[in-house]
């Protein structure tokens, strides 16, 4: 009994080192922010040997363009390079490469995170990474947006009719869905 007792606590210590090194890993920081063309928190809806099929929530950087805008329904990122096991339902912070402004994909070099409801690490992006860009707003000056009502609730805690209007006032960083009771454009 004695030898079961002690093999179960060698086992316990060897997963909470495990997982004390995944978290130390996992550890946030404004240069590895820098490395990334988009962060997004997305909940994974399926996938393939291809492709990542999420639900984005939250847009920290990148990961939208004003031409493919955000909804609640699936983005679809490239993931043929990275070999990770997915839980449906689950969100995660991804972060990934750019072609260009409209195109994404994750590859070996990519990261993702599995966070749980209300985890710190969204709001530590949220607060090192900027909310508004000034050359996006006069480069999406003359860019016409759809009509159609996907509301984004903005970093500026201003509620956006769809992402795309988002973007064109120099928005970076939003949720998907209504600020809570705020100012509306």
């Amino acid at each position: 009994m004695q030898k079961l007792i002690s093999s179960f606590l060698f086992i316990i210590s060897i997963m909470v080192m495990s997982e004390q090194k995944l978290h130390a890993q996992e550890a946030l920081d404004v240069e590895m922010t820098k490395k990334f063309d988009f962060i997004v928190l997305a909940t994974i809806t399926d996938f393939d040997s291809d492709n990542l099929y999420c639900s984005i929530n939250t847009c920290l950087k990148g990961g939208t363009c004003p031409d493919n805008d955000v909804d609640n329904d699936v983005d679809v990122i490239n993931r043929k390079e990275l070999q990770s096991i997915f839980i449906l339902g689950r969100k995660y912070l991804i972060f990934g490469s750019a072609k260009d402004r409209c195109q994404y994909f994750i590859d070996e070099k990519s990261k993702l995170i599995a966070v749980e409801e209300n985890d710190h690490q969204v709001e530590f992006l949220k607060s090192i990474l900027p909310c508004q860009e000034p050359e996006l707003k006069q480069t999406l000056v003359d860019h016409a947006c759809h009509r159609i009502y996907r509301p984004v609730c903005g970093c500026d805690s201003v509620t956006y009719g769809n992402a795309c209007e988002a973007l064109k006032n120099g928005i970076l960083i939003f949720d998907v869905g209504e600020c809570p009771r705020k100012s509306r454009r």
